[in-house]
This record gives structure tokens, sequence and C-alpha cells, in this order.
């Protein structure tokens, strides 16, 4: 069976353990059965797309990062990563707080 290198995203903490959206990400080469993309069905795609899809997903399922910054991780718009969730019956975890903070960065936008 041929195994693929993918590029795999660490996630961006800051030093004192936060995520910083703005800095760089690092990557870091991983080798993955091609049979497990497929499974996936993520065979259509590069496979560091497809992995860090997946991976994003699952923190975003686990509730450790936010919808918005799954998609970023992803590579993908939040439409899409939405769909992509539920496709694969992922809930989204949209609370009353996420609606407030929504309705805050709009107004300080000007959307």
């Amino acid at each position: 069976m041929g195994e693929i290198l993918g590029e795999i995203s660490k996630n961006g903490l800051s030093a004192n353990g936060h995520f910083s959206y703005n800095s760089p990400m690092t990557m870091v080469s991983v080798e993955i059965p091609e049979e497990v993309l497929s499974l996936a069905g993520l065979d259509d795609q590069p496979p560091s797309g497809g992995a860090s899809k997946l991976l994003a997903l699952e923190l975003f399922r686990e509730g450790r990062i936010s919808l918005g910054r799954a998609s970023e991780l992803a590579g993908v718009g939040v439409e899409e990563f939405m769909e992509f969730s539920a496709h694969r019956e992922v809930p989204l975890h949209y609370t009353q707080a996420d609606l407030t903070d929504d309705r805050e960065t709009a107004k300080r936008l000007k959307l």
C-alpha cells in the first residue's frame, strides 16, 4: 500500500496558550496511508488539505477551537467548513455568547 506525505498545520498557540490568528503557522509533515483519506471520502483533494480538514473538524467537534478558526486551519471558507461539518454530522456549537460576539464584531466592523 502506498503512503502519502501530507503537511498538517500546527495550531497557532502563543506562549500563553491562547490562539493567535495572525501568527504564521508552522508546518509539519506526516505520512498517512492513502486508504485513510479514501475511507474518509477525501481522496479527491490534496492529501494535506484533506488531513487538515479532518483534524480541524475534530478540534472543532471537541470544542477546542471555534468555527472560524477551524475553517482557517482547514484552508476553506466558513460556509464550506459548515457544509463539511454537516456532512459528517458534527453540530455547530453556536451559543448565545457566540451570537453576542458576532454582533459586536459586525458592529465594530460596521457591517
